[in-house]
């Protein structure tokens, strides 16, 4: 990925103590996780709470170092784990199951050009560019509408039902960042 190596590249002269500053910020992050008390809270209840919380210094270091039309990308990497988190979070452990069923994970790229919707997204990924924030809200609804599309061969209604929750939680995520 050409583009990527490119924005590492421009990272490192951006904020050339990064590594150093890294260092830093992760021994941060590590106190801030040591420092969580589970008392009667869930695993979900720690994580909602305390990961944005531990995972801001990690924010506040790379989104500088990055160049401006990719800041974005940082922000929402960390919502959209953490949106998916909760899902998780609020799934039954077979809803999470399904996530792996084959009518969903394998479909070849022949079969999602048959759609618009997925057909945009290859296109944009065969780019080899990293999206901007505009390109991304370009993109944003075909996510939930390939997704719609391929799971029309799942025949259990709870694999579709799975796979299309967490493709609304990704898109709700990339909703707010649109608007």
């Amino acid at each position: 990925m050409k583009d990527a190596r490119d924005i590492f590249n421009k990272t490192q002269e951006k904020c050339p103590n990064l590594k150093t500053d890294a260092e830093d910020v992760l021994k941060k992050v590590g106190e801030c996780v040591v420092k969580i008390e589970m008392g009667s809270k869930t695993i979900c209840q720690v994580i909602k709470e305390k990961i944005p919380k531990c995972s801001k210094p990690i924010i506040d270091l790379i989104t500088p170092c990055v160049e401006e039309q990719h800041q974005y990308l940082v922000r929402l990497t960390f919502k959209m784990v953490q949106a998916l988190m909760d899902q998780a979070c609020n799934s039954t452990v077979e809803e999470l199951l399904e996530l792996f069923n084959p009518c969903v994970i394998d479909v070849e790229e022949e079969e999602e050009n048959k759609f618009e919707s997925c057909k945009r997204i290859n296109e944009k990924m065969k780019d080899d560019l990293i999206p901007t924030k505009e390109e991304m809200c370009k993109l944003k609804s075909d996510g939930y509408d390939c997704m719609k599309e391929l799971t029309k061969k799942c025949e259990n209604p709870l694999t579709k039902k799975s796979s299309l929750d967490f493709a609304k939680v990704a898109d709700d995520v990339l909703a707010d960042m649109c608007a």
